[in-house]
């Protein structure tokens, strides 16, 4: 997940990693799991969270998600969070 430049990682926990070093050090943080099955049935699995500092924090937060499975092409999406949404991906 890659963040705009005025956004800084503080903190990640659970299993999301910072991942600005493979990004040229843009502020990206990012959950793999190559062994679990995912199944189409609404089981939710909570990975972590990623801690975020910026200056302008009355302005919505944007965060680019990109995201793969074998055998599939990745997706993208850009998605905005406004305090107090929730987002529901395609």
């Amino acid at each position: 997940m890659l963040l705009d430049p005025d956004v800084k990682i503080v903190d990640v926990r659970g299993e999301i990693r910072n991942a600005t070093s493979f990004n040229h050090g843009q502020q990206s943080f990012m959950f793999i799991d190559n062994l679990s099955v995912i199944h189409p049935n609404g089981i939710a699995r909570a990975a972590g969270a990623a801690v975020v500092q910026r200056a302008a924090k009355t302005t919505p937060l944007r965060i680019r998600l990109r995201w793969y499975c074998e055998s599939m092409r990745w997706r993208e999406e850009t998605v905005e969070l406004h305090s107090g949404d929730e987002i529901e991906l395609p």
